[in-house]
């Protein structure tokens, strides 16, 4: 018992510590109203709607964030953007979806965010 609990501890920190976190806006260019949310890795957030982010605070390595038209991680997407990694969006710009999304996910993707 004694061994489980710091295990599980690790453990959950673990998959805490692979969230990024963004900004979100009801307007294009960052304006309007805004929430901020969190997204952990291999998650679907449901956010309501959104039709522009900025980056608040980087996840794991090579985290693709991809928004989604639908209030469902399914169906047409409206962007995809890389958290971390050579390829990635910089904290703080404003990024702008292709239409009004509902929701976003978090995906680890080397290959196009190494």
């Amino acid at each position: 018992m004694k061994l489980l609990l710091p295990t599980t501890a690790a453990v959950l920190f673990a998959v805490a510590s692979n969230a990024y976190i963004v900004t979100l806006y009801t307007e294009p260019n960052c304006l309007g109203a805004a929430a901020e949310r969190n997204a952990y890795d291999n998650t679907c957030a449901l956010t309501g709607g959104f039709q522009s982010w900025r980056l608040s605070g980087h996840g794991g390595v090579y985290q693709r964030l991809q928004t989604y038209s639908r209030n469902a991680c399914a169906g047409d997407t409206t962007g995809k953007f890389c958290t971390t990694g050579e390829a990635s969006v910089a904290l703080g710009d404003c990024q702008n979806t292709n239409g009004g999304s509902n929701a976003l996910d978090s995906q680890s993707d080397f290959f196009d965010c190494a």
